[in-house]
């Protein structure tokens, strides 16, 4: 498995031991990702034996974010947005959206992100009865989110050849899961 070399292993131990103990609880991790128009193109046409020389735009176009929680590899909660992550729009989302489709006691993983508070998390959980368990810093292979990114991203980049908007792509991924 690939970590960081800032990752500290004694609290990757710590974070281990401490889910190992809970293990009699579902476990939801939660993350964001953003995806934008621009997207790597693997191919480009050129004439037999000929290598593509061509500039290509540097200029940002529709970004797109999504949050969402994942219990046993289903996407739970997903929210499709347009503006910046902030504390007060992921702790709305978190009361608004997560919590209520959680219908029994889990334990909550979720990166250290600048906007992911604590403190209120933590209050929050614990009224819904819930474990709020922060990965250790630089931990993101221990969030089989990020792995889900990845497949969504690719599977947005195929369905883009027929669907206008990344908006749209998702709209489409999330109602067909």
């Amino acid at each position: 498995m690939t970590s960081f070399k800032e990752q500290a292993p004694e609290k990757v131990a710590e974070f281990l031991d401490i889910l190992d103990n809970l293990n009699d609880l579902p476990i939801v991790y939660i993350d964001e990702t953003g995806i934008d128009r621009y997207l790597y193109r693997p191919y480009a046409g050129a004439p037999r034996g000929e290598k593509v020389y061509e500039k290509i735009s540097g200029c940002r176009f529709e970004r797109t974010s999504i949050v969402a929680g994942q219990v046993d590899g289903e996407f739970i909660a997903p929210m499709i947005y347009k503006n910046s992550m902030t504390s007060d729009f992921f702790v709305e989302w978190f009361k608004t959206q997560l919590l209520p489709a959680l219908k029994t006691p889990h334990v909550i993983i979720m990166d250290n992100a600048s906007f992911h508070p604590k403190n209120i998390l933590d209050e929050l959980c614990i009224q819904d009865k819930h474990f709020f368990l922060p990965l250790p810093p630089y931990s993101p292979d221990l969030n089989p989110i990020e792995q889900a990114w990845a497949i969504l991203k690719k599977k947005v980049t195929d369905l883009l050849r027929e669907v206008p908007t990344i908006f749209e792509c998702l709209e489409h991924f999330f109602k067909t899961k």
